[in-house]
């Protein structure tokens, strides 16, 4: 009936060690009987004594996981094969602990009697330390297995649950590339169909697609950052491209969506999540600012997360086990946020083909070929561990333990332009009101073919007013005078000319002209002028 522990082998004499006076009936117990026979707690029978028995029992299905403080079941959900970690519950782990064995208890005259697991003994039980002990100490979930640096040597994971990663991981076997070349075009191709706004955009989308396998896989010991992707119109691909990553792992991202209003908060929605154990997390068109302590406070810390949702005891999630992505169109944020961030930024191509291979598109094809794809990203892997795991002097973004191997990596196994590219510019834009601003208005211009049009600050005001962008200033659902309105539109756009008549942003440039005219009241005043332009091709 033992199994081996972090202590060793357990046999039933350990496991009953409080109560040798019984010998015999412990003895006994560990004798078939139809099954397993497990006595309650009672006399000198404690509950650790209980505990260890039933999640000795449990180890040999691997049904039962330690997680954060908590005891935890794998399980799928319905129609779905991907698993997922869901925290016992005491009337639950009734149930549950029914299927290592039959609960017995001494009559008075020492006969074994069968009997239930009562719930305030299921609850002693899941609080009792023997779980630390005994069951598999799992942080997280993998669909893919991934090459693992440990005590600097690689290794393959296998599935199942891995004691060196405390990762359980499922899925088929890896199909490593025969050449570095050869893995380096199936990484590019998941990028198909995509254009970005420069090449570091597109250097960081190889980054975030090799990201969590380095991660995961002991390569980055630091933290890793929040990949925001960005699009200058809506249907760009910012969703496509976070499920494309997350096809290449085997894995579909746990969406999570703003609400207002209704039963369940963005943060209730974040933390469960994050107790299910799947990788991949996006955060999905989030709009306006992310105003979330509780989500800050997971992105900005280390080690491991306090999480508690409705009906569920606590638990402490591992921070290293997550990749979190957030799409947006406009997001704001704080400045610890942005400097933990890494921004990719999609632009629109309207003319493009999709492409096919036999038939089946992009994100089809990469869960039909998955074991390739994660093959390909494993041989980049490898082939820069051969390398001597080099990295770049980069000093542009504050988790320095990832951008210093990937900005290597991208540069001279890619070929592409270096990591961080562009990536401070959207940084400072992400947390100023103002720059947000500034980018969302250029953005519909150019949607509506009115580069090189003069706009004054009225019909900014309009502009605005059609496409639902927020000017900072002026609030929804308050009533503001004209001549007001304009004039925070003025001191807004001024913000941006403070050392000449031509400012930049993300490949626009914004251009401002003064013209006396006429008033109605025949006065004349300077009125100022607005002209957008590209200074780089949408396209990359």
């Amino acid at each position: 009936m033992g199994l081996p522990s972090s202590e060793g082998e357990i046999d039933m004499d350990d496991q009953f060690n409080s109560m040798r006076d019984f010998a015999a009936e412990v003895a006994d117990i560990a004798t078939p009987y139809q099954e397993t026979r497990i006595l309650l707690p009672g006399g000198r029978i404690k509950i650790r004594d209980t505990a260890r028995a039933v999640y000795t029992e449990s180890n040999k299905t691997r049904s039962l996981f330690y997680r954060g403080g908590n005891i935890t079941k794998a399980e799928t959900l319905t129609g779905d094969t991907t698993i997922t970690f869901k925290p016992l519950k005491a009337a639950e782990a009734r149930s549950e602990f029914e299927k290592y064995g039959t609960f017995v208890t001494f009559s008075r005259k020492k006969e074994q009697v069968e009997t239930l697991m009562s719930e305030d003994i299921a609850r002693a039980i899941l609080a009792s330390d023997v779980a630390r002990e005994v069951l598999p100490n799992v942080n997280g979930l993998i669909n893919a297995p991934l090459l693992i640096l440990h005590k600097d040597e690689l290794h393959m994971l296998q599935p199942g649950y891995d004691p060196r990663t405390h990762l359980y991981v499922t899925g088929e076997p890896v199909v490593e590339s025969a050449t570095v070349e050869e893995a380096v075009s199936i990484v590019k191709s998941v990028l198909s169909d995509f254009d970005f706004a420069s090449d570091g955009d597109r250097a960081r989308a190889i980054a975030a697609i090799l990201t969590p396998a380095l991660k995961f896989g002991g390569f980055i010991n630091g933290s890793i950052p929040i990949e925001i992707v960005e699009a200058n119109e809506s249907q760009t691909g910012k969703g496509f491209f976070t499920l494309r990553r997350a096809a290449v792992y085997g894995e579909r991202p746990v969406q999570v969506t703003q609400q207002k209003g209704g039963v369940g908060s963005f943060d209730e929605k974040f933390a469960s999540a994050l107790i299910k154990a799947r990788p991949f997390v996006t955060f999905d068109n989030y709009r306006g600012v992310l105003d979330s302590p509780y989500v800050e406070g997971f992105l900005t810390s280390d080690g491991y997360y306090s999480v508690r949702t409705p009906g569920c005891p606590e638990t402490y999630v591992d921070l290293s086990r997550f990749s979190i992505s957030i799409t947006s169109n406009g997001l704001q944020t704080t400045e610890d946020l942005a400097n933990r961030s890494s921004f990719i930024r999609l632009v629109k191509n309207k003319g493009a083909d999709y492409v096919e291979i036999d038939g089946r598109r992009m994100l089809e094809h990469i869960r039909y070929a998955q074991p390739v794809f994660i093959g390909a990203v494993c041989k980049v892997i490898r082939h820069w561990h051969e390398k001597g795991m080099p990295k770049t002097a980069e000093k542009r973004h504050s988790f320095s333990s990832w951008a210093r191997p990937l900005d290597w990596i991208v540069q001279n196994i890619f070929g592409m332009a270096p990591l961080l590219d562009g990536n401070t510019e959207a940084q400072g834009r992400i947390q100023s009101p103002h720059m947000t601003f500034l980018r969302k208005l250029v953005i519909e211009i150019e949607k509506k073919g009115k580069l090189l049009v003069p706009y004054s600050a009225s019909t900014i005001l309009e502009l605005c007013d059609e496409a639902g962008i927020d000017v900072p200033g002026i609030k929804h659902g308050r009533t503001y005078n004209e001549n007001y309105e304009r004039g925070v539109v003025g001191k807004v756009m001024a913000h941006f000319f403070k050392t000449g008549e031509s400012y930049g942003i993300e490949g626009y440039r914004i251009d401002r002209e003064e013209e006396e005219v006429t008033t109605a009241q025949g006065n004349r005043e300077m009125k100022k002028y607005y002209t957008v332009s590209r200074v780089r091709p949408a396209s990359v």
